[in-house]
Order: structure tokens, then sequence, then C-alpha cells
């Protein structure tokens, strides 16, 4: 018996039961088999259900599994459990398919990676939040504080992110947006074509641009390379006080800095540090004590 993820292969039936099988039973207990191989079973979703939940906990699930010989002592229940068991999962998919799909992912201190019911795929960043409401012919997503990768499955239905500076409309494509808490907020086009859509004006991007809000409003702009999803912070010839507010969004603390040195520009790689080993390289870079708190 199989599914689009796991394959079940009996190679000895008669360790099935304490009696061997009969030619009649073992042949049955065959087609069977063979006929729930051909059925089209659905995607129940499991793993996104896991998924939710580890985004609710803040941390990966690790469930230990001991391997223990089954032991069945009646052919014809077990048949009767088969047949019961493939006629569930189709009732199941019929029920699935009838639903629409709202949830909320969020992450804390660690990045972590989502695929929706569509195909598409997200990857939030620290301390970011989504509201997703996929419903008929429409898929939306909310992004409500953070920095979140989008790899959107193409299909027919427009999929669109809504942030507070305005909406993302595509229909499959691969971007960045970032929407922190007094970080300017920008969208990077990696792949594809996307419009984003404010209150006054329509922009649309081509792969390497990127749309970002600036003092005079939003401006069309050189992308910037995405590395946060590598686990990197990368700042070329940026004034310090905006990489201390990118710091203090990222890792949701705060860097004390001597404020004679905020409007100062460095280059800075950050990769894979905490907050702790991060204020660390600051310290060598700028030469004085860097804390958090």
């Amino acid at each position: 018996m199989k599914d689009s993820n796991h394959i079940y292969q009996y190679s000895d039936y008669s360790s099935l039961s304490n009696e061997p099988l009969s030619d009649k039973e073992e042949l049955l207990l065959n087609q069977i088999f063979e006929k729930s191989a051909q059925y089209p079973y659905p995607s129940t979703k499991v793993d996104l259900e896991w998924q939710k939940l580890e985004s609710k906990l803040g941390m990966p699930i690790v469930i230990p599994i001991t391997k223990s010989k089954p032991h069945f002592y009646m052919f014809k229940w077990l048949s009767a459990a088969i047949v019961l068991l493939i006629v569930s999962i189709g009732l199941l998919q019929y029920n699935n398919s009838q639903d629409s799909f709202i949830e909320t992912f969020q992450t804390q201190a660690n990045a972590n990676s989502f695929t929706l019911p569509d195909g598409t795929e997200i990857k939030l960043s620290t301390y970011s939040q989504v509201n997703v409401n996929f419903k008929g012919k429409s898929r939306k997503v909310e992004l409500l504080n953070g920095e979140v990768y989008f790899n959107v499955k193409h299909n027919k239905t427009p999929f669109v992110v809504h942030t507070q500076s305005g909406d993302i409309s595509v229909l499959g494509t691969v971007f960045n947006v970032k929407n922190r808490l007094n970080i300017p907020f920008h969208v990077v086009l990696l792949q594809g074509l996307i419009n984003f859509e404010t209150p006054s004006n329509v922009f649309e991007l081509t792969p390497g641009q990127m749309i970002q809000n600036t003092s005079s409003g939003f401006k069309l702009l050189e992308a910037t390379p995405v590395v946060w999803i590598e686990g990197k912070l990368e700042f070329k010839n940026k004034p310090l006080h905006e990489i201390i507010s990118e710091l203090n969004a990222y890792y949701k603390v705060k860097f004390i800095v001597p404020e004679s040195l905020l409007n100062e520009s460095i280059t800075l790689t950050i990769d894979q540090l905490d907050a702790l080993k991060t204020a660390d390289l600051l310290s060598k870079v700028l030469n004085v004590k860097v804390e958090v708190e």
C-alpha cells in the first residue's frame, strides 16, 4: 500500500499471523494490497499540520519511533480494517476538498520554513508573523510583521501579499518582503514579475529590482542580495544607526553603541551569529565596547 510520501511493502505475509495463511487467504491479501496501491491517496496535509504546531511552539518536534513486530490474530479483521482505512481516506479527501485554509504562522528567535496547501514555499525570518487565507479562487497572505521569502507555486489564481504599505500581486514567482517596525519597507524580486500597489500608485517589478519606501515615497531601486535565508546579514557602506535598527529588530534586543558613532558608515557581514557574538563582532569593528540588553 502506498501514498505520496511513504511506501509500505509486505513480502512475508505469514508473519502477520500466528498461523500460516492458506493459499486462498494469501491471494486475497495480495489483491487487497495491489488495489490499495492503485488508489489515488490524497494529500492529508499531515506535514503541514506538524509545521503549524512547530510554529506555535517555536521549536521542532522530534518523536522517537520504536520498531516492533506486528501481531495480528485474525486475517478477516485485518482485511476489513484495510478496506475501512481506504474508504475513510476517500471520505477525508472529500471533506478536505470542501474546506478553506486559514492559518497563522510565526517565528521567534529562529527562522522557519513552511509549505502551503498550493505548494507555495515560505520562509519566515526571526520574529515574523503571517496570516494565510486560501478560499476558493483566492490566495491571500497578510504579512503582519517581519521578513518573509516567498516561492509562489504558479497557477491561475492570483497570490496576494497584503502589508500596511501596499499589496503585492503575483501568479507564480520568487520574492522577499521586509516589513519590520522602524525599518524601511521593501520588496525584492528574484524571479518572475510582480505588481506592488499602493493607494496612489502601481509599480511593476522585474527580476533584479526592488521597491523601497524612502523619505520621498516609494522608489524602484537595484535589488540588494537576500542573504538572510542563508543565516547571514550583510551591510555595505551603511550608516551604523540603520544597522543597529536592523539588528534590534532581527534579534529582538537592544544593541548599545556610543551615539558619537551612529552616523558612521561601515561594511559588515554577520554569518550565523547570535546577538552576543554579533555584539562582540561590532566591538572589534568599531574598537569600542558594544553591549546588548
